[in-house]
């Protein structure tokens, strides 16, 4: 549901929040002296897995554990929302509280200063300070990348990115509210963490993983939308979309990816290197240009089309609430 507030409703409260997030980000002071919500999530979600993940724990245990954290963590942090929202409503413009708390679980300005960096160090030619700012925003290993392998990488996550860390988040906002973003971030911050098809986490993070996935269905798609409305050719990508988008390991993240792919033209995904293994993963516009410099700056550029169009869809969504409910 959508809901309503003193004086605004939830659409107007994360239009402040993104724009709070545009030009402020979450600043380093507050960081240093408090931290950061995902921060404490992360060591939630720490202190379950070195308690509950054993090696010496049978597979059915630890997708027993696995469940128990994604149920613990995720039920404790909304209901700590749950409660916020329910405290603040004593107070005229509570509006306001939550403009702040909703603020921090959007990352438009952190993706996009990570991305500047990156730029900044291949632009200086410092190949070594490129791979350490690109490792910062992906999983794989950068320490031998090549610059054309940094700025696929980069593009990539940045796709990615936009519909796990600012997309999604606003969609289950409009829905449920804080809570709703809280309980997005909870189970991707444990996708990211535990959700790895590997030794250690098959079993213990699958219930994180699959729930991941389920919520970011329809984030993934709708952001593959809001890039393909910038392409050149919207209906020809839109069909290419279609092909290329499933042939990613990810059932969601071939969406963003391959929209992004189509519309500044440049050939992602392929193999790639984790945890010292290859992963030859196919194409995704197999004929598309080799990602160079330009092309990264140029996501940049689609980057800010989307949230400047965010920033509208929102605003409309506020109207339509204001003069229809």
């Amino acid at each position: 549901m959508l809901l309503s507030y003193d004086f605004m409703n939830i659409a107007l409260i994360i239009f402040f929040s993104v724009c709070i997030d545009i030009f402020f980000g979450w600043p380093k002071v507050v960081i240093n002296s408090i931290g950061h919500p995902i921060i404490w999530v992360g060591k939630l979600i720490n202190f379950f897995d070195l308690l509950l993940n054993k090696d010496s724990f049978k597979p059915f245990f630890r997708y027993f554990f696995g469940i128990l954290t994604l149920l613990t963590t995720t039920i404790l942090c909304v209901f700590l929302a749950i409660s916020i929202v329910k405290y603040t409503n004593h107070y005229k413009y509570n509006f306001l509280f939550l403009i702040v708390l909703i603020w921090p679980f959007i990352a438009i300005n952190s993706m996009y200063s990570h991305i500047k960096d990156i730029i900044d160090d291949l632009e200086k030619g410092n190949i070594k300070a490129a791979r350490f700012s690109t490792s910062k925003i992906v999983s794989r290993d950068t320490k031998s990348l090549s610059e054309k392998e940094l700025i696929r990488a980069s593009l990539e996550s940045l796709s990615e990115n936009t519909s796990d860390g600012i997309i999604a988040p606003i969609f289950w906002a409009l829905l449920f509210g804080l809570p709703g973003i809280v309980a997005y971030k909870v189970v991707n911050t444990l996708d990211s963490m535990i959700g790895y098809k590997n030794h250690k986490y098959n079993y213990f993070g699958w219930a994180s993983a699959k729930l991941d996935d389920l919520i970011n269905y329809f984030p993934a798609r709708i952001t593959s939308i809001l890039f393909l409305i910038f392409s050149k050719n919207v209906l020809s990508n839109f069909k290419n979309l279609l092909i290329d988008a499933p042939k990613h390991k990810s059932p969601n993240a071939g969406w963003p990816e391959a929209a992004f792919a189509y519309t500044i033209n440049v050939r992602l995904s392929g193999p790639r290197m984790y945890d010292g293994l290859t992963y030859n993963e196919k194409w995704v516009n197999e004929y598309g240009l080799e990602p160079k410099l330009i092309h990264l700056k140029q996501s940049l550029i689609l980057f800010k089309k989307v949230i400047i169009l965010l920033l509208l869809l929102l605003f409309t969504i506020h109207l339509i609430i204001e003069f229809t409910l």
